[in-house]
């Protein structure tokens, strides 16, 4: 009688990371369950025929015996299935568990620091990342903000930074001040977010000037912007001004930008440390919602003279067809 064959493991192949290793261990796992509940279930068979002959028992012994064997033999099939259930219950469940979420895609900053001409730092300036769009350059909502050695840091998002005296598309008020001009600010590609990035500021620019109303607006509130380089997307908002009011904006970027009132637009060109007086005519919005009233001038009809009743039958307003109380004469303002 021949010993079992030796079975040489097969050495398995590097399985990539993820679920496919837990899958191929579960495998092994049942394979060898397998492998072992039928080895057992046959030794028990053979030791029982074998058992039942050297006993004496006989073809009847050796009968008994099977049928015994088989009770066993299905009471361990029936245990094998119930286990591979259970095992592959559980592997769904250690499955289910163990899937690991969606990888997040981890932020990237960028840090860096303001100076000034001088190498002073600055510091409460505002730092905004944002993108670059057809529109223009489009602001995040959250800046970062300069701490006292001049110093920030901001998400990457692949585009320019832009660092202003005041935040961006908020009222603001009348005045927006500030001493350093609003400028841009080139980023490095955000996989060599490790460089340090250094930015000089100069003096602002100022533009101001007088709030006029096309008619008469009193109580009427205006709100005006200073584009950024044009940019409506990123603009200083100036807000409570009065008919008569003035607005001031320091810390606007040096070269050319655009003060937007209601639909007229002003392109101003700005120095470091310049001034410029920009008068604004805002477009009363009372004006555009209230319909004139029609006024008709009255027609004077010589007294004693009946005038000639309309075409139309309706009475007429003068000579003695007035109605009783009427003086035959209507009034130059026509309240006769």
């Amino acid at each position: 009688m021949t010993g079992p064959v030796r079975r040489h493991r097969v050495a398995p192949l590097a399985p990539p990371p993820g679920q496919f290793t837990a899958v191929l261990r579960e495998a092994n796992r049942r394979r060898y369950h397998r492998a072992a509940a039928f080895c057992g279930v046959t030794g028990v068979f053979l030791a029982g025929i074998f058992g039942g002959l050297a006993m004496g028992g006989g073809p009847s012994g050796v009968r008994s015996t099977i049928v015994s064997a088989a009770g066993r033999l299905g009471d361990a099939s029936t245990t094998t299935v119930t286990a591979t259930r259970d095992s592959r219950a559980s592997a769904a469940r250690s499955t289910r568990s163990g899937t690991a979420p969606p990888e997040q895609v981890k932020k990237t900053y960028l840090r860096g620091e303001i100076l000034n001409a001088s190498g002073a730092p600055v510091s409460g300036l505002y730092v905004y990342s944002g993108v670059l769009t057809a529109h223009g350059f489009v602001p995040n909502k959250s800046p970062a903000r300069t701490n006292s050695v001049g110093w920030y840091m901001i998400a990457c998002t692949g585009g320019p930074l832009l660092v202003t005296s005041w935040p961006l598309n908020l009222p603001i008020g009348p005045v927006a001040g500030g001493s350093y001009a609003a400028r841009f600010i080139d980023t490095p590609s955000c996989g060599m977010t490790k460089h340090h990035v250094v930015t000089r500021v100069e003096e602002g620019a100022v533009v101001q000037g007088d709030i006029r109303a096309d008619v008469a607006c009193p109580g009427t509130g205006f709100t005006l912007w200073l584009w950024i380089g044009g940019d409506r997307s990123a603009s200083v908002r100036i807000s409570g001004l009065q008919e008569g009011s003035r607005y001031r904006v320091s810390g606007a970027p040096v070269g050319t930008s655009v003060v937007g009132a209601y639909g007229r637009t002003y392109d101003v060109t700005l120095s470091s440390g310049q001034t410029v007086e920009q008068d604004i005519t805002m477009v009363c919005p009372t004006a555009l919602t209230t319909t004139p009233k029609a006024t008709t001038t009255p027609t004077q009809t010589p007294t004693g003279t009946e005038s000639s009743p309309p075409a139309d039958g309706s009475p007429s307003t003068g000579g003695t067809g007035d109605p009783p109380g009427g003086t035959g004469t209507a009034s130059p303002t026509g309240t006769g």
